[in-house]
């Protein structure tokens, strides 16, 4: 009898322990961010479901992407033009500002300026989209603090002092995409018909001459 509660003992630890690990990997991929080209960042959403159903916040507060930077940062408030909307929203973010949710200026906050912002909730939902679109942003003067490819953190509602602060999913560094070979093949083509067009021209020039 011993032995079997032992044995029960063991396998409710066993099974905590694996399901732990696996909400800890469970978190859905919301963002991608490529910054290999520090002057254009490009925010792209995955389109995945958040992880929890969340209205707590609007989109003047916007989400936090904790830890995107290496080391402290600071920045003026910069705007700038995307397609990168919150789930529920109908503003596309457009400024963004380092935050310390999670302590010293390591975190990115992405949110609207636009005055009706704060009338907007972020409803976010397991079963709709996090985010659509995407942004590109001007990250050049903090080259020194982007991470490296592999890099990821967790997004959460709010920026540190509004929103309840609840993890939506995670952001990931990756590589700048590469051309497919059918698309190489179309570029390839496009040279050699203006290779053969201007050799054309040229001889039918030099014929008029």
């Amino acid at each position: 009898m011993k032995l079997r509660a032992f044995g029960l003992a063991i396998l409710f630890i066993a099974s905590f322990d694996l399901s732990a690990k696996a909400g800890g990997v469970c978190l859905p991929l919301l963002l991608t961010i490529d910054d290999s080209n520090p002057c254009a960042v490009t925010i792209t959403a995955t389109g995945s479901d958040a992880a929890i159903f969340d209205c707590s916040s609007n989109e003047s507060q916007g989400v936090d992407l904790l830890r995107l930077f290496t080391s402290p940062v600071e920045v003026a408030d910069p705007t700038g033009c995307g397609t990168l909307i919150p789930s529920g929203g109908c503003l596309a973010y457009n400024s963004f500002i380092p935050s310390d949710a999670s302590g010293c200026d390591v975190d990115l906050n992405l949110y609207s300026s636009a005055c009706n912002a704060s009338d907007i909730t972020q409803r976010f939902s397991t079963c709709s989209s996090a985010f659509t679109g995407t942004w590109t942003i001007d990250l050049s003067q903090f080259a020194c603090e982007l991470p490296c490819v592999g890099a990821s953190g967790d997004i959460i509602v709010g920026n540190g002092c509004g929103g309840s602060g609840d993890t939506l999913g995670l952001w990931e560094i990756v590589d700048a995409p590469v051309p497919e070979p059918s698309q190489y093949g179309f570029f390839i083509s496009l040279a050699l018909i203006g290779l053969i067009g201007f050799r054309r021209f040229s001889a039918a020039r030099r014929q008029g001459a």
